[in-house]
C-alpha cells in the first residue's frame, strides 16, 4: 500500500501516517480517517465486506487484575502462582466472525409422555384374598412442533472457533461498533477469514438451531413425566450475515518452566482456557476427602435405627406371646448403635468437611495475601505496580 497527499476529511490538515496503517486519527480535530488503497481506491475492510466490531476496553491495571483472577480459578492453583509466574506476553488480536441474525427454525419434536394409570391388583387366596389399588406410568409417543427465530455468533477462523464460541457465546450479542473505531490496527494482529459463512451456516448454525429448538421444547414441556426428547425434520433459513470483527486478548503465561495460553474477551468478563497450573498434591488430597464425605454419607446408621423401631413395634405387638421381649431388646440394641453411629459419622463428616474447605481457601488466602503487596505479576504487565487499581 502506497500511501500519498492524505489529508483530513474533517478539516482539511495534512495528515503523516506512519508504516502502512489502515486508518489515522486527525490530531487536529480527532477525526478518524480511513485509509483507501492507492490501487482501487477501497479499504481493506470494505475489501472483505467487514463492517463492524469490538473494541478493546481493557488497560493494563485491568488486564492484570483479570489474569490475576484466571490464574486462581482451577480448585488447586500452585499455592506460589502469583509470585512465580511471568506474563510472558499480551497479545492482542482481531478475529473474524460472522453475525448470523434473524435465522428461522422450525421442527418437529417427538417424545414420550408418561401418564399414570390406577388399577387393581389381585393379591392373597381363599379368604384372605383382596383387591389392591396401584399406579403404573404408561409411556405413550407423543409429538409438537416447536420454530423461533433468533441469532448465533460464529468464529470465522478455524483456529478460533472454541475460543469465539466460548468469550462470545452463540447467542451473546457483542456490542459492536463501526470498524474504523476498533483500533485494529493499534497494535493488533487480524487473523484471515479462512471459513466460508456457507460452511459455518451448514456446519454450526443449522446444529445450534437444533440444539435450540430442542431446548425450547423441553422448557415447554417441562421435565415431568416426558423422556426421550428428539428433533426431526428441522427446517433453517438463513437470515442477515455480517461479517465482523471481534476483540480478543492472547494471554501467554511461563510457571514451572512451561507456557499456558489462555483468552480473554475485549472486556475482561468472560475467559477460554484449556490448562492452568495445578497443584497435583493438593489436589489429590481435596478428591480424598471428597470421596470420604460420599463414602460417610453412604453409611448404614440409618438402616440400623429403621430395624430398631421395627424390631421395637414387632416386639410391643408379640409382647403377650412370649417373643416380643427378645424383639423389643434387639429393637432398642439397634437402635441404640443405630445412634452412636450415626453421632459418630456425623463428627466424622464435619471433620472431614472442614479439612476440605481449609484446603480449597489456602487458594483464597494466596490471592489475598499477593493483592495486599500490591506487587505486580512478573513480565510485561509489572509495572503496574503503582495503580491501586489492578489490585482492587
Amino acid at each position: 500500500m502506497v500511501i500519498t497527499g492524505l489529508t483530513c476529511s474533517g478539516c482539511g490538515a495534512a495528515l503523516e501516517p506512519q508504516g502502512n496503517p489502515t486508518k489515522i486519527k486527525c490530531p487536529y480535530c480527532d477525526t478518524v480517517n480511513i485509509i483507501r488503497n492507492s490501487g482501487n481506491g477501497r479499504s481493506i475492510f470494505e475489501e472483505q465486506n467487514i463492517t463492524g466490531g469490538t473494541e478493546f476496553k481493557l488497560n493494563k491495571p485491568r488486564l492484570h487484575k483479570c489474569i490475576v483472577d484466571v490464574l486462581g480459578m482451577p480448585e488447586t492453583p500452585p499455592l506460589d502462582i502469583y509470585k512465580n509466574s511471568t506474563v510472558k506476553s499480551v497479545n492482542r488480536r482481531m478475529i473474524p466472525a460472522y453475525w448470523f441474525t434473524n435465522i428461522s427454525g422450525m421442527g418437529t419434536a417427538q417424545y414420550e409422555k408418561g401418564m399414570d394409570r390406577q388399577y387393581s391388583e389381585i393379591q392373597g387366596s381363599g379368604e384372605n384374598m383382596h383387591s389392591v389399588e396401584k399406579h403404573r406410568t404408561e409411556w405413550f409417543p407423543m409429538s409438537m412442533s416447536v420454530n423461533d427465530t433468533c441469532s448465533f455468533l460464529m468464529a470465522g477462523n478455524r483456529k478460533f472457533e472454541k475460543v469465539i464460541s466460548v468469550l462470545y457465546g452463540m447467542h451473546n450479542k457483542p456490542e459492536i461498533i463501526d470498524i474504523a473505531r476498533a483500533e485494529v490496527n493499534d497494535g493488533a494482529t487480524m487473523e484471515d477469514y479462512d471459513i466460508q459463512d456457507s460452511d459455518i451456516f451448514n456446519r454450526l448454525v443449522k446444529p445450534a438451531m437444533d440444539e435450540h429448538l430442542k431446548q425450547k421444547a423441553v422448557q415447554s414441556l417441562g421435565q415431568n413425566d416426558v423422556r426421550n426428547l428428539s428433533m426431526t425434520g428441522t427446517m433453517v433459513m438463513n437470515g442477515d450475515v455480517k461479517k465482523i470483527l471481534l476483540a480478543i486478548y492472547e494471554i501467554v503465561i511461563e510457571y514451572g518452566g512451561k507456557d499456558y495460553i489462555f483468552y480473554l474477551s475485549n472486556d475482561g468478563n468472560r475467559y477460554s482456557v484449556e490448562a492452568l497450573p495445578v497443584d497435583q498434591q493438593r489436589l489429590a488430597q481435596v478428591n480424598a476427602l471428597k470421596k470420604r464425605i460420599n463414602d460417610i454419607k453412604a453409611g448404614n446408621s440409618n438402616s440400623l435405627m429403621t430395624l430398631g423401631i421395627i424390631l421395637a413395634i414387632t416386639g410391643i405387638i408379640t409382647l403377650a406371646i412370649g417373643v416380643g421381649i427378645i424383639a423389643l431388646i434387639g429393637g432398642g440394641v439397634c437402635i441404640y448403635l443405630g445412634y452412636n453411629n450415626g453421632k459418630q459419622s456425623e463428627a466424622e463428616l464435619n471433620s472431614v468437611q472442614t479439612q476440605l474447605n481449609n484446603l480449597i481457601a489456602e487458594k483464597d488466602a494466596a490471592r489475598r495475601s499477593f493483592i495486599n503487596d500490591k506487587v505486580a505479576l512478573q513480565g510485561v504487565l509489572s509495572d503496574v505496580s503503582g495503580d491501586a487499581s489492578a489490585f482492587e
